[in-house]
């Protein structure tokens, strides 16, 4: 058992018939609520408290209810009931706030969530207070980062735009290489850029046992965004901060689909447009004041946000982040496959800004000698034809052009458009997109490699792919 300051209990069931099951934190499952303490010099407010205690439950609860796989591509919803411990019920009870929490995790999981609270009977008190900005009159950037590319590029982005200006960054450590990897990126950082980096990086853990059995672990994990962007939002609040930072370029913000039935939990939402602007307005009600999150680089495709790095000399923080879905991968072999959607869009990005990896970066290297892309398996190769597919099918956007129906629909349908972003910013932002990947291809099809020749199609029909645009 792993000692927690302030414990408290959850409740959990998925579907009408299913069994109860009650946890307790410190017991069953971690998330370090001290550690905040600790960050911020006193004991969080009530409100804050209850905030994380009820994004760590749905987290725990989204990874120990498994989902029941039916025929077709697409995973079935599932119906979640949680029931957390919070230290001011009548808070959390009121219908805007419950709202807010529904929508924006109904949103990530694709489920259906109901989320009660009832009051938690520990004697104990918090005299925690929001705090005023404690970096001497100099505000500080804080924003979210979990090591990855796109973390790593727009963060050194950010800092070489306000020069001086302290970065609090927030990750929520839930692997057992990545507060390493964090920490080693920031202190680069750091010392390249000459800047006060304050990280506050937090620890979530389930105790698994007898109770808790591992093998039925569910393995997608939506709801991680959620808890990431609670802490974020208590770390602003605590500082006098009414911006939170997420570093995901223009390209993974939207999130095309790839294939037909990547939808719902079979794609990640954890930059989409409107899981944001719902996460705004859950954290301006908990603050009574205005929080924003928001995408300082939706104009960029993630090749354009990783050029900064090679521009400013620091290609090895490039290299050395992780963005496999995979990762850690546990065996001896490299740490990244190279074959899911994550490594592919990783690998394009590179080589659009003009980075050379290490030959033993990935398993599988479709960007690698000829002879070994041509040696790739063909069932490996299912979702660099579906990126490929994808590129066909914008090879008519241009500016002054209407998108393709189905991307269109897409847009409209999921939110992505705020008021402030015109369907013209995004054709541009995906003809750009289109241009890096076709210059790719055209390189590698005059060196022999098989897969570039798709693209030379002047139809996006590719064998073995279903596609999202079909």
């Amino acid at each position: 058992m792993i000692i927690q300051r302030f414990p408290f209990s959850i409740s959990f069931h998925s579907g009408s018939n299913a069994k109860t099951v009650d946890l307790r934190a410190g017991k069953h499952f971690r998330f370090d609520l001290d550690a905040l303490n600790t960050f911020c010099l006193e004991d969080l407010p009530s409100r804050l408290v209850d905030l994380l205690r009820i994004a760590s439950s749905i987290y725990v609860v989204d990874r120990l209810v498994k989902r029941r796989p039916k025929q077709g591509m697409k995973k079935p919803s599932r119906t979640v009931g949680v029931k957390v411990g919070v230290l001011d019920a009548g808070f959390w009870n009121n219908s805007e706030l419950r709202d807010a929490i529904h929508d924006a995790v109904d949103l990530l999981s694709g489920d259906f969530w109901d989320v009660e609270f009832v009051d938690d009977k520990s004697q104990f008190s918090r005299t925690g207070r929001f705090l005023p900005d404690p970096n001497e009159g100099h505000s500080p950037l804080v924003c979210l980062h979990s090591g990855g590319l796109d973390s790593s590029a727009g963060l050194a982005a950010r800092m070489i735009e306000n020069p001086g200006r302290p970065v609090l960054p927030v990750t929520v450590w839930h692997q057992p290489r990545q507060r390493h990897l964090v920490r080693e990126q920031l202190k680069l950082l750091g010392t390249r850029f000459n800047v006060r980096v304050d990280s506050l990086i937090v620890k979530v853990a389930i105790m698994w046992s007898s109770k808790l059995d591992r093998t039925r672990e569910e393995r997608t994990q939506r709801c991680r965004s959620f808890l990431f962007a609670s802490l974020g939002a208590v770390a602003a609040i605590m500082h006098g901060q009414q911006v939170v930072e997420m570093f995901e370029s223009g390209i993974g913000a939207i999130n095309l689909p790839l294939m037909a039935g990547m939808v719902g939990a079979k794609t990640t939402k954890s930059a989409h447009p409107k899981f944001l602007r719902l996460m705004s307005r859950l954290a301006s009600l908990v603050a009574d004041d205005d929080v924003e999150f928001c995408l300082p680089f939706h104009n960029k495709t993630k090749g354009e946000l990783v050029r900064s790095l090679r521009e400013n000399g620091l290609e090895q923080l490039a290299i050395q982040s992780a963005s496999c879905v995979h990762y850690p991968q546990r065996h001896c072999k490299p740490k990244q496959c190279g074959v899911c959607p994550a490594c592919i869009f990783r690998r394009q990005a590179m080589a659009s800004a003009g980075i050379n990896e290490p030959e033993d970066v990935y398993e599988h290297d479709f960007l690698g000698s000829p002879q070994e892309a041509n040696r790739i398996p063909a069932k490996r190769l299912q979702f660099l034809k579906a990126f490929l597919m994808q590129v066909a099918w914008l090879k008519d956007v241009d500016t002054g052009k209407q998108l393709p129906p189905s991307f269109a629909r897409h847009l409209i349908s999921t939110e992505i458009l705020g008021r402030e972003q015109s369907q013209e910013d995004v054709i541009e932002l995906l003809a750009r997109y289109r241009d890096e990947w076709m210059a790719i291809a055209s390189e590698r099809r005059e060196k022999g490699y098989s897969w570039a020749r798709l693209l030379a199609m002047h139809e996006p029909k590719m064998e073995g792919v279903a596609h999202a645009s079909a």
